[in-house]
């Protein structure tokens, strides 16, 4: 018996990790929202009430469930009804999907994506204060250049356990290629340059004599505020100098859209 309990834990756990749930905004203001699903067909039309939300950013969505390996959904409501949708895990529809079958967006962890908006994966790299003690830091690099013209972008000073290290967030997006060559600069000093040095990576500390570690226990990091914004458009691309518009800031580890006036 207590076999058979574990197996049957393990299975609704294994099923549970392997639901595909989709999304529908109300955006024509049906009275209620109903969801059928089919290949194969497990109701008939027009499928289940669809009654839990969720709430995102003030925008309610309705969750559907999908009960097992079906691949089509329809979402309807007072005598109107969605073209057939995909049962794509984390796939957001509304009622512009009563003419169109692309989703408006995708539902991960929580947080909505627009459809064709970039998520940004940055990745995190540090410099021992130690190796650069000056009033503040810049990075450049060449072959591939990732931080713009002469000087580069600056650097945020970070306190981990104890030990202070520059830190910038670099899209992941450039990290192409085995090797680079960058350097440390301000306000007219310079480091020598770290030449055919390792590719950056998420999470690495890197020392001016072109070695490299993963820094461990970054719980509790303290930023300090000034750190200079780094601003992209909506499509991930680095922008220079922005002009009136919505742009993604990044100011040392701290992400988020602004809108810039």
């Amino acid at each position: 018996m207590k076999k058979f309990y574990f197996f049957l834990v393990a299975m609704l756990v294994s099923v549970a990790a392997s639901a595909t749930s989709v999304y529908f905004e109300n955006t024509l203001g049906w009275s209620s929202v109903n969801c059928y699903c089919w290949a194969p067909e497990v109701s008939k039309w027009p499928g289940d009430a669809v009654t839990e939300t969720i709430t995102i950013d003030g925008r309610t969505f309705y969750v559907y469930n999908v009960p097992g390996d079906q691949t089509n959904v329809i979402f309807s409501g007072d005598g109107a009804q969605t073209k057939d949708l995909a049962t794509t895990d984390g796939a957001v529809y509304s009622g512009n999907n009563v003419n169109s079958i692309d989703p408006i967006g995708t539902i991960k962890d929580g947080v909505f994506t627009p459809a064709g908006e970039v998520v940004i994966n940055y990745a995190k790299i540090y410099i021992r204060v130690s190796e650069w003690d000056k009033a503040g830091c810049y990075i450049y690099s060449w072959a591939p250049s990732l931080f713009g013209s002469w000087p580069g972008k600056e650097m945020s000073k970070v306190t981990i356990n104890g030990e202070e290290y520059w830190t910038i967030d670099i899209d992941s997006r450039e990290l192409t290629g085995s090797s680079i060559n960058w350097k440390l600069n301000y306000n007219g000093d310079e480091s020598d340059n770290v030449e055919n040095a390792s590719m950056f990576e998420d999470g690495h500390v890197y020392s001016l004599d072109g070695t490299s570690g993963l820094i461990t226990a970054v719980e509790g990091i303290e930023v300090e505020e000034n750190a200079a914004p780094v601003y992209y458009n909506l499509q991930g691309v680095r922008v220079a100098e922005p002009t009136n518009g919505l742009y993604i800031v990044v100011r040392g580890d701290k992400v988020a859209k602004e809108l810039v006036k």
